[in-house]
């Protein structure tokens, strides 16, 4: 594999050398209104002053800093000025509501002490709460406000492709959250294969972006991917694509963009909450990569987008289905292009009783619908191994294990993880799925399968099912299974919200029950119906199975507790990060 640069840092340089004035990067106001812009020549400069600043705080090569920074703008700058600098940046998701502010605490004061992190930046509006980390945890807290001061530019030294570049911390949903730490040659072997390789970029593409930049797939799919390839981007803060998903649509119909990649929840979104008024003036013709990745993609949810787009020029085979991880840097395999949406229509029975993917005609009852998402990279292999460590044969269902120059040498100062996660090279995803004609086709996650009588139940085919039933909020719904002590098989759960009066809850439970019965030939043994917003998201609104559960056992889903649900006084400048992409733990 040829690759022109060798970190991400020279591949800045090399942009701003060789780029257009009119090339760069494009910053979205909070507010919307407003649009900054930064060719990559001024994003050089900048970074290079931000490296400057840094240094001239006593940082050195290898030191760890810690970024809580909400604003798009100023989180790039400081990241690459901290790369720039041959520093290791950590992003940091900032806090979210008072109620969860102690845990919040908690979680960071683990993430900062395990990568011995040197220096946090952070807003003031943050830095105010942070004060308890102080001392015990770390020793020098300084805003964004401290750097911007510096006028003084770092002269650029070159750092090696195999130092860590930044670390890149799980979220830690099942256990103490661990970095990944992620070396300059990882980042721009990924990024060739996502740029070069996936989506094949050329000086006429533009990307659109509102995914958070504290993960991987806003971070490195936009920020660090396009220096290589020199690709103009305009970033959207999240905040503004979840209070009016039409603004996604209209950056991109504005800048004739040609890029763009989200969850499968925010197609869903968008075909649910945008208007026929507000499609006037939308034009998304321009779009030849609609990248659909980081959770279970459903064919109805990219089909229902596009036949509603379609009347503002939306091409169904601009969507790119794909699979990736942290651990991976961030892609491991993407869909072949005009050919995004092929997929499977397998037997649920079969998928339960014998783990293998029996092919069934579309449409037909017990039929669960699979997309394929394509073929790993040059340069990178991809195994199936079932549960006795055996290669698995063509659609028979196991652990998704991958090897190759983007994975991860390994958890930061966290051995045990390591050699847990990768064994001879080889890294154990967690994620379940086959292969077939040497493509990937992803069922789910090895943590959340439900297990009765020694078969295996997909919590998100029953969530999808329980969502059919009229009165539940559709893609609102979790299932989840609890070992009940005493008894060989998990309890199954389906937490749901609906508006619908407590009083037809009784009915609703019951209909889910039969519903699920009907389908999967299992009981429900318990249903819990809930008021819209009782269940836990990210500030994107992904759900968070995980943590329902968790909830779930506490007896405390559901229940209002003092302080839950009310905004901190940093709300406006936080709710727009998130944790995003899969990660493990």
């Amino acid at each position: 594999m040829k690759l022109h640069c060798k970190t991400i840092p020279e591949a800045l340089v090399k942009a701003a050398a060789s780029s257009d004035a009119d090339r760069g990067y494009t910053f979205v106001s909070e507010d919307g209104k407003n649009e900054s812009f930064y060719s990559f020549k001024e994003l050089a400069n900048q970074t290079a002053r931000h490296a400057g600043a840094l240094v001239q705080l006593g940082l050195a090569k290898g030191d760890r800093v810690g970024l809580i920074v909400p604003q798009n703008e100023e989180f790039v700058l400081n990241f690459l000025g901290a790369m720039y600098a041959r520093l290791i940046p950590v992003p940091l998701s900032p806090p979210l509501n008072l109620g969860q502010l102690g845990l919040y605490l908690e979680q960071i004061k683990h993430i900062l002490k395990a990568s011995e992190t040197a220096l946090l930046i952070t807003v003031p509006q943050i830095k105010s709460v942070l004060g308890s980390l102080l001392g015990s945890t770390i020793n020098k807290i300084i805003t964004i406000d401290d750097i911007n001061v510096s006028t003084d530019k770092l002269a650029f030294t070159p750092p090696a492709e195999n130092d860590f570049a930044f670390i890149q911390f799980t979220s830690g949903s099942t256990a103490k959250p661990k970095g990944v730490a992620l070396t300059h040659k990882n980042l721009v072997t990924n990024a060739h294969c996502i740029m070069n390789l996936g989506i094949q970029a050329s000086e006429q593409d533009v990307g659109c972006t509102w995914l958070p930049l504290i993960h991987d797939m806003g971070l490195i799919g936009f920020v660090l991917s396009s220096l290589l390839t020199k690709t103009p981007v305009v970033f959207l803060p999240p905040l503004r694509f979840l209070k009016r998903p039409v603004e996604w649509l209209q950056m991109i119909t504005r800048h004739r963009g040609t890029i763009t990649f989200a969850p499968n929840f925010a197609f869903g979104l968008c075909t649910k909450r945008i208007g026929e008024s507000e499609l006037e003036g939308i034009d998304l013709s321009s779009l030849r990569v609609a990248g659909c990745g980081a959770e279970p993609i459903a064919l109805a949810t990219l089909e229902k987008f596009a036949q509603k787009f379609s009347a503002v020029g939306f091409q169904k085979k601009a969507f790119l289905p794909c699979y990736g991880l942290a651990e991976s840097t961030l892609a491991v395999t993407f869909a072949e292009p005009e050919n995004s949406l092929k997929g499977d229509y397998v037997s649920l029975e079969s998928l339960t009783r014998e783990n293998v993917a029996v092919l069934v005609k579309p449409g037909s009852s017990g039929a669960a619908n699979i997309l394929c998402c394509g073929k790993p990279f040059e340069g990178h292999e991809l195994r199936i191994y079932d549960f006795r460590g055996q290669i698995c044969k063509e659609r028979e269902i196991g652990e998704i294990v991958i090897r190759g120059p983007s994975v991860m040498s390994g958890y930061f100062n966290n051995k045990e993880a390591t050699d847990e996660a990768i064994k001879d090279g080889w890294l154990y995803t967690g994620d379940l799925g086959y292969l077939q004609d040497g493509e990937l086709y992803v069922c789910g996650r090895l943590k959340d399968l439900i297990i009765i009588s020694g078969k295996n139940y997909y919590p998100m085919d029953i969530e999808s099912t329980a969502s059919e039933i009229e009165g539940v909020r559709k893609g609102n719904v979790v299932a989840f299974g609890v070992q009940d002590i005493g008894h060989s098989n998990e309890r199954v759960v389906v937490c749901a919200e609906t508006k619908n009066d407590s009083r037809s809850y009784p009915e609703l439970e019951k209909k889910i029950k039969t519903k699920v019965r009907e389908v999967f030939g299992i009981k429900i043994d318990d249903v819990l119906m809930l008021k819209p917003g009782s269940l836990p998201k990210t500030s994107s609104g992904k759900l968070q199975r995980t943590l329902a559960q968790k909830l779930y056992l506490n007896g405390e889903l559901g229940v209002s507790k003092k302080g839950q649900g009310k905004l901190s006084l940093f709300i406006l400048w936080t709710k727009s990060q998130w944790n995003f992409f899969k990660h493990r733990g």
